[in-house]
């Protein structure tokens, strides 16, 4: 029995058409097939094809931008690097400048104590050379005093040539008189 019905149904099928056995008819499908590909042209021209180049051109711009970022990272990176460096650097100067200077400094109040030794010690010396020579001159001037007194004693004992005592204390008198002046 089986046979017979798949017969039966393939003499159908061959008398009918094919298609039509399946409840489609030939010039209907046909028509809506060339509708499909005019409806699927247009969406892959208009639609599809623009929507893909949108979609590629901003993945392109997003991949820039990422590659972007990527070396904006790497520079910035690399900046603080280099900033560190500079101011490891800058550091290291400035410590160098303030040695440096306090050595100059060092050396500037080591001169200048050194001048102002030598500056003392020239005027102490030129003090002392004062001294001297005013000690003489004043040695000089008690000698001529002295002589002076000697004679002006002298001179009032030959006067009066009195006796040796009255002489003695005529010439105490005269000394006594001139170192009390």
């Amino acid at each position: 029995m089986d046979q017979q019905i798949v017969q039966q149904t393939t003499e159908a099928i061959h008398q009918t058409g094919g298609i039509s056995a399946l409840g489609l008819n030939a010039k209907l499908f046909a028509a809506q097939l060339i509708h499909f590909l005019i409806v699927a042209m247009i969406f892959w021209k208009w639609i599809y094809r623009p929507l893909v180049l949108m979609i590629e051109k901003r993945s392109e711009k997003i991949d820039k931008g990422l590659a972007h970022t990527k070396e904006m990272e790497e520079r910035l990176s690399s900046l603080e690097t280099e900033r560190e460096e500079i101011i490891k650097n800058a550091k290291q100067e400035a410590l160098n400048l303030v040695k440096n200077a306090h050595e100059q400094t060092e050396e500037r109040n080591e001169k200048m104590i050194q001048k102002t030794k030598q500056d003392v010690e020239k005027i102490v010396l030129d003090g002392k050379k004062r001294l001297i020579e005013e000690k003489e001159i004043m040695i000089q001037e008690t000698r001529k005093e002295m002589a002076l007194l000697a004679v002006q004693a002298a001179k009032k004992i030959l006067e009066d040539s009195i006796d040796e005592k009255l002489a003695k204390k005529k010439a105490e008198e005269v000394i006594e008189k001139h170192l009390s002046v």
